[in-house]
């Protein structure tokens, strides 16, 4: 889904080449500080869509909000971006591109040493993939 934040008359034209194909909603967040209530509430709406239980839901709530509070410094432009894709299995959530490294330090802010575990444990998959515009955090939720 793409919402345009212009538009061009009742047609929707614009002058300009029609936007690719999106499987998903990608989402450009200007000001880093948006990013938590903006993604809690996305995930949650999408989850919910998906028959997703209460408490996994809840789970991908704290995620995304831990998540949020470690990721916005990670993006050299301060424009936080990501990519959220429903499917009959769950809900995906990709996050970048971030500074190479950063998606690898969102997770490891995701630790909690004091009892040798990890908030990442609250997604089903958490995975970092480097691309050629910079490290993306990958999560998904079943």
């Amino acid at each position: 889904m793409r919402i345009p934040l212009r538009g061009g008359g009742a047609d929707g034209a614009v002058g300009e080449a029609p936007a690719p194909a999106v499987t998903g909603t990608e989402i450009s967040v200007g000001d880093a500080a948006l990013l938590e209530p903006v993604l809690a509430r996305l995930v949650g709406a999408l989850a919910a869509r998906r028959d997703i239980p209460v408490e996994r839901l809840s789970d991908a709530v704290l995620l995304t909000d831990a998540i949020a509070v470690a990721a916005p410094g990670r993006f050299a432009d301060g424009c936080v971006r990501f990519d959220l894709e429903e499917s009959d299995d769950g809900v995906a959530l990709r996050l970048g591109p971030m500074d190479e490294g950063g998606a690898e330090e969102v997770r490891r802010a995701l630790e909690l040493p004091d009892i040798g575990a990890s908030i990442e444990s609250l997604a089903d998959e958490l995975s970092v993939e480097s691309g050629n515009d910079g490290d993306y955090l990958l999560i998904s939720w079943r």
